[in-house]
């Protein structure tokens, strides 16, 4: 998927749905270096699919899981998807050098797009949902029910779709293969870069305004904490073991639940605002160098996906609780399964 040569940029390349006019690829330089360039070009999507397989793996173990980190696994199965498709296109290089196959780089690129779509989408979702937990408390408890949020993944699912699919259709039209690098939509309208554009605004300001609101909140509430600790001087700060009071439960739900879904959200608007700032420029018909190969980028949007595991360890308590838990379950198992073999052995 990734590039790491300029002069790739001047490779055979043809029009996808014009498998006829494509002729032999030739690699100039060493096979070592071609075999290390789509090795590398590997390494994102499978780690894409080793960590969100991991994350769905711990969701799966995580018993009395509250209705909202439903979003959660939705989010990792949707990257999840993302890796699965995205690694068709490397592969399809490595199989077949001479002559790629196409339906491989198609459907890296095409369903490619609509799970990255998806995956923005549900992290918008998280944003939103996070903020209205805080924002109305007692109507969130009543209302965020688990078939309630299942119906809303339904819909997140239904209108990426609508979004989507009509693009990709329209857009197989002008999908570029290269023998070297990953495909690009090249459309002399720009309409791929218009999408990019168009959804960039709404998806980026739902995860920035809902984060700042959640910041605001969360801030009212610790000065309203340090108020009450000033003022009322009967509320020791020590109770009577020793021990420093437990924080107000309001204060404890937004650090507890928050921090996750704001670290989420975080990762996903570095990895979506460079591509929505270079469709932009190209758009605008700046920054001409942006009109090469622009592979580079996928490493931001790989970002995102990737970070995921490491910021449930750190952020979420229960994650790291299932997680212990089924490592120490597996260590149990492998014991056993080594006293067996030593018994069997000594007899």
């Amino acid at each position: 998927m990734l590039n790491l040569s300029i002069h790739l940029n001047s490779t055979n390349s043809t029009n996808l749905t014009d498998y006829s006019t494509l002729g032999s690829c030739k690699w100039t330089g060493p096979p070592r270096q071609w075999f290390i360039l789509n090795a590398i070009g590997l390494m994102p999507p499978l780690l894409t699919i080793l960590c969100n397989a991991c994350n769905l793996v711990v969701f799966r173990a995580w018993h009395k899981k509250e209705p909202y980190v439903l979003f959660h696994v939705h989010l990792a199965f949707s990257s999840l998807m993302y890796g699965g498709v995205t690694v068709l296109a490397p592969l399809g290089r490595l199989i077949r050098p001479r002559l790629p196959i196409q339906w491989m780089q198609g459907v890296a690129m095409q369903a490619g797009m609509v799970a990255h779509f998806l995956c923005f989408f549900s992290a918008a979702v998280i944003s939103t949902d996070r903020w209205l937990s805080v924002e109305f408390p007692r109507f969130y408890q009543v209302q965020a029910t688990k078939p309630k949020i299942l119906r809303v993944i339904a819909c997140i699912c239904g209108i990426t779709l609508v979004c989507t699919i009509p693009g990709v259709i329209v857009w197989n039209k002008c999908l570029v293969f290269f023998c070297f690098r990953a495909p690009a939509f090249l459309c002399e309208d720009r309409t791929i870069d218009l999408h990019v554009v168009l959804k960039g605004p709404f998806f980026i300001w739902a995860l920035f305004l809902g984060q700042a609101r959640i910041v605001m909140i969360a801030a009212q509430i610790a000065i309203r904490v340090v108020r009450k600790r000033r003022t009322i001087v009967s509320l020791a700060i020590v109770d009577q073991a020793g021990h420093p009071a437990t924080p107000p439960p309001v204060t404890g739900l937004v650090w507890s639940t928050l921090l996750p879904g704001m670290a989420i959200v975080g990762a996903s608007l570095m990895s979506n605002i460079p591509q929505f700032v270079t469709s932009a420029n190209k758009i605008l018909r700046r920054m001409t160098f942006l009109e090469g190969d622009t592979s580079f980028m996928l490493v931001f949007v790989f970002f995102q996906h990737v970070a995921s595991p490491f910021i449930y360890i750190l952020f979420f308590r229960s994650y790291r609780n299932a997680l212990k838990r089924m490592l120490r379950d597996l260590l149990k198992w492998s014991r056993t399964r080594f006293r067996r073999r030593i018994l069997r052995f000594d007899y």
